[in-house]
C-alpha cells in the first residue's frame, strides 16, 4: 500500500551498474590527456566494467585488479568491454594495493578509482534524483562499500539544499547507508559511537560491497555524528538477500545483483519498525543488475 516508495535504477545504463555516470567524467578527462595512455584500478567488478568501456569508447588502456573472489561473470563483463584483468590474491583491500604498485610502475597510466572525478559523478547523482523525482526525497537507501556513493550524494545534496534547488522548503533528506553483516566496518564504528574504522576481512555474497577497509567511512561516520537526522548505517542479515531479490523482481521486475538487494531489506526493516510513513517519499538505489544467465552461478 506504500505508494511512495520509487527505485533509482542504474541496471539499464550501459554496463548496467550506477558506476556509469561517473566514468562519463573519468573518460572525458582522459581523453583529454595526451600523455596518459590510460587507467588503472581496483574493483569488486562493476566500476571495472564500466571503466573499461569508458576507456575502450576512448582507445586507451584500463587494467583492472580484482580480489580473487570476484565472480567470473563480472570478469568476463570487464573482459567484454575491454579492460585488462589482474586477478589478486586476497580481498579488494589487496587489489587497491596492488593497482596502485602498478601506476608507480607505469607512468603513463593514472590510478583511476576513488579520484575526485567519480567523486564529483557520484555528487551529480543527487541532481539527477531530484529532477527525475521533481522533489527531494524523505529517505535514500545506498548500498555501501566503500561508502564513495554515500559521500558523494550527501555533498550533492548539501550543495542542493544550500542553493534552494527547485525553491523546496523540506529537509536534507536523510541517508540511509546499508551494509551487510559479512562485510560491514562501517556500521560497527556507527554503533559503537567512534569514528575509527576496524577493517574486517568481507565474507558475503554482496560482492560489489564486500569491502573490509572503506575509504570513505571515517568521513561518513563523522558527518553523521555532526548530523544524527540526516543519517545512518544500517547492517542486514545475509540470509534476507536470496529473498528480497526475489521479492524486488515481483515488485518490480528488475533483476539485481546481491548488493542491491541489502536496501530493499532495510526498507521492510524501517516500515515494519513504524519509522517510514505512507507520506513519505523514500527511493531505494538499485546499484548493479545482473541477467538470466548469471542467476546460477555459485557464489558465497
Amino acid at each position: 500500500n506504500y505508494n511512495n516508495i520509487f527505485a533509482f535504477d542504474s541496471t539499464g545504463s550501459y554496463t548496467g551498474s550506477i558506476k556509469d555516470h561517473a566514468t562519463e567524467l573519468v573518460a572525458s578527462f582522459v581523453k583529454a590527456q595526451e600523455h596518459i595512455d590510460g587507467l588503472v584500478l581496483a574493483s569488486t567488478g562493476n566500476m571495472g566494467a564500466s571503466e573499461a568501456a569508458g576507456m575502450t569508447f576512448i582507445e586507451k588502456q584500463a587494467h583492472i585488479f580484482l580480489p580473487e573472489s570476484t565472480p567470473k561473470w563480472k570478469i568476463a563483463k570487464i573482459e567484454k568491454y575491454g579492460g585488462k584483468i589482474h586477478v589478486v590474491k586476497g580481498n579488494y583491500d589487496q587489489a587497491v594495493l596492488k593497482a596502485r604498485e602498478f601506476v608507480e610502475d607505469n607512468k603513463k597510466l593514472i590510478y583511476g578509482g576513488e579520484t575526485v572525478l567519480r567523486l564529483c559523478g557520484n555528487t551529480l547523482l543527487a541532481k539527477i534524483m531530484v529532477d527525475q523525482l521533481g522533489d527531494y526525497p524523505d529517505f535514500l537507501f545506498i548500498p555501501v562499500g566503500d561508502g564513495a556513493q554515500y559521500y558523494g550524494f550527501l555533498l550533492g545534496f548539501n550543495y542542493l539544499t544550500e542553493k534552494g534547488y527547485l525553491g523546496t522548503k523540506k529537509r536534507f533528506p536523510r541517508l540511509i547507508g546499508v551494509q551487510v553483516d559479512g562485510a560491514n566496518p562501517i556500521y560497527r564504528s556507527f554503533k559503537d559511537g567512534t569514528d575509527q574504522i576496524q577493517p574486517i576481512v568481507p565474507k558475503t555474497s554482496a560482492d560489489a560491497i564486500a569491502i573490509g577497509d572503506p575509504l570513505y567511512g571515517k568521513k561518513i561516520i563523522n558527518w553523521i555524528a555532526r548530523n544524527p537526522e540526516q543519517g545512518e548505517i544500517m547492517s542486514v542479515s545475509e540470509k534476507g538477500i536470496p529473498i528480497a531479490l526475489s521479492d524486488i523482481e515481483k515488485n518490480t521486475g528488475i533483476l539485481l545483483e546481491a548488493s542491491s538487494s541489502a536496501v530493499w531489506i532495510a526498507l521492510m526493516e524501517k516500515i515494519k519498525q513504524k519509522q517510514i510513513s505512507e507520506e513519505n517519499k523514500s527511493v531505494l538505489l538499485f546499484t548493479g543488475g545482473r541477467s538470466y544467465s548469471q542467476l546460477n552461478e555459485p557464489h558465497f
